[in-house]
């Protein structure tokens, strides 16, 4: 929250008219003769210092030193606050001691004065005396000084034994205040050498604040930590420029930027401490008011940077001031309310935010000229600042030490609720292992009644489809040798003895299905190897399925295709796909032999009908039916036994198909694949629907 001397507007015109007025009722008369002595140090010229507010601006210098009557002397040293218009006149009357003559060295402490003026007498090189009028402040390049320092300096010549006038005249768009001290060159760089060696070391000790800060921030993940590292490390950046050093290193830069620079480097610290207090004060769902004007405060931080590098910080820099001086009385009443609910860091917090709330009230109330101005406010405030940031950082720690305290005892706590769960746990899972020791016991009976209820019924399903399979043959036979001896018969009795050469034949092919379904279960996935010829087994089957139904089946590809397989399931196989094409068509079918990928390839294409996409994969399914098929016989299980049979071998079998165009079964077999463990059934299955 740190305060800079930039703000024009009515408030400031009223206060250096106020001020104005005090002086001209102070009455007229000169100053005091200053005695210049023999001194270790610098002379101050506060207390013989006479004023005069020239409101146009014009007055030039024979005509202030012709009326000096006109000024007005004043206690201290020069310091009126804002004032805008015209300019101000400072005369000062010297006399120096026996062995005090010569040349002095003249440094204006006026850090926010834009234009400094100075007519005294000097000497040239030659010997001559002459009124030297010299031009410097914070408009004009360093080099304009006579020497190169922070602070303003002119080389003046004080005859000795005579009575000498100095005149500056001071003039610009902010604060305008002066501390003018006579110096002699050896005081004067011993002065100045010490004044560089105590900013040096507040700046490098801040910069290592700041970095330390952000790291450990940054590293426990706490954004107070991370807030105060970059508002101090602002802080140092606004005591550099502060104390004029900034104009020194950017001498390149004409004195206009580094004003708007050093008038940004003053927002970013408002920018960066409003976020800090809120961090510290106002987490997520504490203070929702404070917490917004901190932030709109912040907000207005960053818009001042840009409107300083744009030249235009005049504009927002009365709002921030009223901002910062009501913000400087919000935070020490958060930090009481602290103190009070007996927060380790409230008392830090509440020492380190008021003291510096009544320093932004004592700079501001210097600025605007309502309070004179001295070596005091000089490093009083800048000492203060210091104590400040350091009682933050006390503040923060005593936060993280509470915060550690209650972490080692929600760990505490923690620790033994974690052990009393574990401890229940572990009760828990005896209990459950007790349980689950019963259960398998049970489950286990269960599973070895159901295997004996499955052998018995599939023995059962095997007796059966047995001992059906033989007087069925026989009635077969007998019905067919019936059929081709009737010719005599009644054409009725003939049609009816065809209806049951059919329905046995069908049940025959049922109970071979379900007879296939049940080997190649109690076959386990076992197969055993041996070298097939694919393209002549398939050869022969498709020979065998077109003299039975009468039906074209061509062969393509090639004619030998050998790998290492099952022959009985391979038979399978390739008889449940041929039936199967020349059930569900009416045409031509076609089984082609290739190779692909150390592999033989199988083709099976009908002319038929079709599948619809939504049956495609459910076709391989057990006991599956076409709802448009119901008339077709069968009982679902040959696509089925085929797709256990070819995953058997570890290959693969798809089928794509179009309404109206038929369907294509394709089914790849690797040469040489590893069969699962299983021994072989002596039953021979017959090919399915």
């Amino acid at each position: 929250m740190l305060i800079r001397a930039t703000a024009t507007g009515l408030p400031a015109r009223l206060l250096a008219a106020a001020f104005l007025f005090l002086v001209l009722m102070a009455g007229g008369g000169a100053a005091a003769t200053l005695d210049l002595a023999a001194r270790d140090s610098g002379v101050p010229l506060a207390g013989h210092i006479s004023v005069y507010h020239d409101p146009s601006g014009t007055m030039t210098f024979d005509e202030a030193r012709a009326d000096a009557g006109r000024f007005h002397p004043i206690e201290g040293n020069f310091n009126v606050g804002y004032s805008p218009q015209g300019a101000w006149w400072l005369h000062v009357s010297v006399m120096p001691e026996p062995g005090q003559g010569g040349i002095w060295y003249l440094a204006i402490n006026a850090r926010f004065t834009d234009m400094i003026q100075v007519h005294a007498p000097d000497r040239g090189e030659d010997g001559t005396r002459h009124i030297a009028h010299k031009t410097t402040g914070a408009l004009f390049p360093p080099q304009s000084r006579d020497l190169l320092t922070n602070t303003y300096v002119v080389r003046v010549f004080l005859p000795e034994g005579e009575e000498t006038d100095l005149f500056l005249r001071l003039s610009g768009a902010r604060s305008l205040s002066a501390q003018p001290v006579l110096w002699r060159l050896p005081d004067f760089v011993e002065h100045l050498t010490l004044n560089v060696l105590i900013i040096a070391i507040a700046i490098g000790a801040a910069g290592i604040t700041s970095i330390g800060a952000l790291i450990f921030g940054l590293w426990l993940r706490s954004p107070p930590f991370a807030w105060y590292g970059a508002y101090v490390g602002a802080t140092a950046l606004n005591f550099l420029a502060n104390a004029g050093f900034l104009a020194l290193i950017l001498d390149p830069l004409p004195p206009f930027a580094v004003l708007r620079l050093q008038g940004a480097i003053g927002c970013l610290g408002i920018f960066i401490s409003a976020f800090m207090v809120r961090s510290i004060f106002c987490p997520p769902g504490r203070h929702p008011f404070v917490r917004l004007w901190l932030s709109t405060f912040g907000v207005a931080g960053a818009a001042g940077m840009a409107f300083s590098v744009f030249g235009h910080y005049g504009l927002i820099a009365p709002a921030l001031m009223v901002s910062i001086l009501v913000t400087s009385l919000i935070v020490p009443i958060l930090a009481a309310a602290r103190m009070v609910r007996g927060e380790a860091a409230g008392l830090w917090y509440f020492i380190g935010f008021t003291s510096y709330a009544a320093a932004t009230w004592w700079f501001a109330l210097v600025v605007f000229g309502l309070l004179p101005i001295g070596w005091i406010i000089e490093w009083g405030y800048q000492t203060i600042g210091l104590l400040h940031m350091a009682a933050i950082f006390a503040g923060m720690a005593s936060a993280l030490r509470a915060g550690a305290r209650e972490r080692r005892l929600l760990q505490g706590q923690l620790l033994r609720a974690s052990q009393e769960n574990a401890a229940a746990l572990e009760r828990a899972v005896e209990r459950r292992t007790a349980e689950l020791r019963r259960e398998v016991g049970a489950r286990e009976q269960a599973e070895a009644a159901l295997r004996v209820a499955l052998r018995e019924q599939r023995n059962f399903l095997v007796m059966v489809s047995h001992e059906f399979r033989t007087p069925l043959a026989t009635m077969r036979a007998a019905i067919a040798i019936i059929v081709r001896g009737s010719a005599g018969l009644d054409a009725q009795l003939r049609r009816e003895g065809e209806k049951i050469v059919r329905a046995l034949t069908r049940l025959t092919s049922l109970i071979d299905t379900f007879l296939a379904e049940e080997w190649i279960d109690r076959a386990a996935m076992r197969a055993e190897r041996a070298s097939v010829d694919v393209a002549a087994l398939a050869v022969d089957i498709c020979r065998e399925q077109a003299a039975q139904g009468e039906r074209t089946i061509e062969t393509a590809g090639l004619r030998h295709a050998t790998i290492e397989a099952d022959p009985v399931l391979l038979r399978t196989l390739i008889e449940n796909l041929v039936s199967n094409a020349l059930k569900y068509s009416d045409g031509d079918v076609r089984l082609d032999i290739g190779a692909r990928d150390t592999g033989i390839v199988l083709r099976v294409s009908d002319a038929g009908a079709g599948i619809v996409p939504e049956e495609q994969e459910a076709i391989f399914e057990r006991y599956y039916r076409s709802p448009t098929r119901k008339l077709k016989p069968g009982a679902g299980i040959g696509l089925h036994i085929a797709k256990r049979v070819v995953e058997m071998h570890r290959g693969s079998i798809s089928v794509t198909s179009s309404l109206g165009a038929g369907s294509t079964f394709e089914v790849w077999l690797p040469e040489r694949a590893a069969a699962e463990p299983a021994s072989p059934s002596p039953l021979v299955p017959a090919p399915g629907d």
